[in-house]
C-alpha cells in the first residue's frame, strides 16, 4: 500500500483535493536550506528534521521519500507515475471482464487490495458521490475518486491519532505506535516495525508526531508491511516461477497466476495452499477479484510483476491473521475478550489477559509442534521486545500470531536449520528444478541421518505434495522433515516416560545407554556397573 500510505498521508493545502490526492506527511530537509517558512507557524515539527534514506537503502524507498519530500514542500502534487500504474494495475483487477468499467460494489475489494485500511461503507460512499451517481467508474473517475478518499483517509488518521495523544502535545509514544497502528487497521510486525522506524525517528527521541506517523506508514507499507529479510525471499521465489515478459511488457519478469500458489507456498509454508491455489484459480479464469456477478465472460488472464505479488503475499498473511484468530479466539487479547469473555477465560487459565508461555505450548501440541526450547527462544527474539522470561512473560495477540507465523513459515525449524536444509536440498536438486523426485529423498534423508526405505517416502511424499507433482519441492522436504522429527520426538518421548525415576523426573545414568540403543543410537559411554 504504497500510494495507499504516502498519498493518504498528505495534508490539505488550501483545501486543494488535487494537492491533497499525492501530499505526503513526510519532509525531510533540504540540503543546507532553513525549511521552516517566514512566520515559522503552520509547519509541522518534523520540518526541522532530516528523513534522509539508511544507507544501502533500495531505490525505491529512496524515490518515495523524495517524492514524499516534494509533495510536503509544495514542488509537486498529485500521483506520480509509479501510483498511477499501480492504481491501473489494481482497477484492471476489478474492473468488469472484458469492459473499461468498474462496478460500485467492488470498489471496497479494491480499496483493501491497495492497502487502504478507511474503508468505512459509509465513508466510501459519501466519497463516491461526490464522483459519481452511478453503479459504475472508468478509471478516470477512479482517480478523481482517489483524489478525494486520500484526503478522507488522511483525516479519519488525524482522528485516531488525537485519541492516542491523551495529553494533546502533538506525539505519540514508540510504545503507543503498535496500539495506533492496529487501530487504523494495518498488521504491525514487530521487525517491520523497528525497521521503518529506523527511517523516520531519525532523531531517536522515542516520539512520533502526526506527520511522523504518516512517514512511518509510507515506510513500512512500502514494502506491503514485509520486513527487508522477507522482501528478499518473496524476489528469489518470484524470480523462480516468473517468465520473461513479451511485446510491451519485454524486458520484464512477469508471474503466470497458475504458479502464483507454488510461489506463495514457498514463502509461507504448505498450510497456506488451499487459499493460495483458490486465489491463482480465480485469476488464471481472466475473472479477476471482482465479485460482481455479471455473466460477461472470462476475460485473458493477466501476468503480474513483483509488486503486484507482494499485494498478494500481504493478502495471505492477512488471511494467516484471519485463521489464527478463528483458530484461537480464546487467545485474543483483553479488549478483544470481552466480547468473548467465557472462552477466553477457558484458555487464558490464569486469568492475566496475557498468553503464557505454557498456553503458548498447549497451542503449539495441539497444531502438531513440540514445543522445543531452542525454538521458542529464537522466535521470541524476533516477536517480543523484552528479553523472554518463560516464567513470567506474556505475548499480547498480535505478538501470538507474529510467532505463529513465524514458526509456521519454518516450519518448527530453527532458522539455521532450515537454512542448513535449504542447502542439503539444493544438493541434491542436481537439475536445478526445484523438485527431487522420492528416490532422490530417500537418499537426501539418508545423508541428514534418517534410516528410510524407498516405500517410506514414497508413502509420506503423498502426504506432503500439496501441487501433485509427485514430486518434493523444497517446502514439501521442510514439512516431511517435521514430519519425521516429530515422529522421531515422540519416540524419544515415549522411552523417557518409560525410563524415567517418577520422584527425581530424571532418567537414571546407569540405564541411559540402554536407553539410547532402544531408540536405535549408540550410548558414546558403556553403561555404569
Amino acid at each position: 500500500p504504497t500510494a495507499a500510505a504516502a498519498a493518504a498521508a498528505g495534508g490539505a493545502q488550501g483545501g486543494d483535493a488535487g494537492a491533497v490526492a499525492g501530499q505526503s506527511a513526510v519532509a525531510r530537509e533540504d540540503l543546507g536550506e532553513d525549511s521552516r517558512d517566514d512566520s515559522g507557524a503552520g509547519r509541522s515539527t518534523l520540518r526541522r528534521s532530516a528523513t534522509l534514506p539508511p544507507p544501502g537503502a533500495d531505490p525505491g524507498l529512496i524515490e518515495l521519500l523524495e517524492n514524499i519530500a516534494a509533495r510536503t514542500e509544495g514542488r509537486t502534487e498529485g500521483f506520480s507515475e509509479k501510483e498511477i500504474l499501480r492504481m491501473q494495475t489494481a482497477f484492471n483487477r476489478f474492473k468488469i471482464p472484458g469492459e473499461s468499467d468498474l462496478y460500485a460494489e467492488d470498489l471496497f475489494g479494491l480499496l483493501s487490495y491497495l492497502g487502504h485500511v478507511m474503508t468505512h461503507k459509509e465513508g466510501v460512499q459519501e466519497v463516491l458521490r461526490e464522483v459519481t451517481t452511478y453503479d459504475y467508474m472508468d478509471f478516470g473517475e477512479f482517480l478523481s475518486f482517489m483524489e478525494k478518499f486520500t484526503a478522507y483517509e488522511r483525516e479519519e488518521f488525524r482522528k485516531k491519532f488525537d485519541e492516542f495523544d491523551e495529553d494533546g502535545s502533538g506525539e505519540i509514544s514508540m510504545q503507543e505506535l503498535r496500539g495506533l497502528t492496529k487501530a487504523l487497521g494495518f498488521m504491525p510486525l514487530r521487525q517491520m516495525i523497528h525497521e521503518a522506524i529506523e527511517v523516520v525517528d531519525q532523531d531517536s527521541n522515542g516520539q512520533l508526531n502526526f506527520d511522523e506517523l504518516c512517514t512511518f506508514l509510507a515506510v513500512y507499507s512500502h514494502r506491503e508491511g514485509f520486513t527487508r529479510r522477507e522482501v528478499s525471499e518473496l524476489q528469489r521465489q518470484f524470480d523462480r516461477f516468473s517468465v520473461a515478459g513479451s511485446g510491451l511488457q519485454r524486458g520484464q519478469r512477469l508471474l503466470p497466476p497458475e504458479a502464483l500458489s507454488d510461489a506463495l507456498v514457498q514463502v509461507f509454508g504448505l498450510q497456506v495452499t488451499a487459499f493460495t491455489h483458490a486465489l491463482g484459480e480465480q485469476l488464471a479464469s481472466g475473472q479477476g477479484l471482482q465479485k460482481s456477478t455479471f455473466d460477461r465472460g472470462g476475460g485473458e488472464p493477466e501476468l503480474m510483476n513483483f509488486n503486484e505479488f507482494l499485494i498478494f503475499a500481504r493478502k495471505v498473511r492477512e488471511n494467516e491473521h484471519q485463521v489464527c484468530c478463528e483458530e484461537n479466539p480464546q487467545l485474543l487479547s483483553r479488549a478483544q475478550a470481552k466480547k468473548e469473555e467465557e472462552e477466553f477465560r477457558r484458555a487464558d487459565l490464569d486469568s492475566s489477559g496475557g498468553i503464557s508461555e505454557a498456553e503458548l505450548c498447549k497451542v503449539l501440541l495441539k497444531k502438531k509442534y513440540t514445543p522445543l526450547r531452542s525454538v521458542i527462544d529464537e522466535i521470541m527474539e524476533d516477536v517480543y521486545d523484552e528479553p523472554w522470561d518463560p516464567a513470567e512473560s506474556e505475548l499480547d495477540f498480535d505478538e501470538f500470531f507474529d510467532f505463529l507465523l513465524v514458526l509456521s513459515r519454518r516450519d518448527g525449524f530453527l532458522r539455521s536449520e532450515m537454512e542448513e536444509l535449504r542447502r542439503v536440498y539444493e544438493r541434491f536438486d542436481e537439475d536445478g528444478s526445484g523438485e527431487v523426485s522420492a528416490m532422490e529423498c530417500a537418499a537426501l534423508f539418508r545423508h541428514v541421518g534418517y534410516r528410510v526405505t524407498l516405500e517410506d517416502i514414497r508413502d509420506h511424499v503423498a502426504e506432503v505434495d500439496a501441487n501433485g507433482s509427485g514430486q518434493l519441492d523444497f517446502r514439501e522436504f521442510l514439512r516431511l522433515m517435521r514430519l519425521y522429527r516429530e515422529k522421531e520426538l515422540a519416540k524419544i518421548q515415549a522411552a523417557f516416560e518409560t525410563s524415567r525415576d517418577r520422584s527425581t523426573n530424571k532418567i537414571p545414568a546407569g540405564i541411559l545407554p540402554d536407553v539410547l540403543r532402544s531408540l536405535g543410537n549408540d550410548p558414546p559411554y558403556p553403561a555404569r556397573p
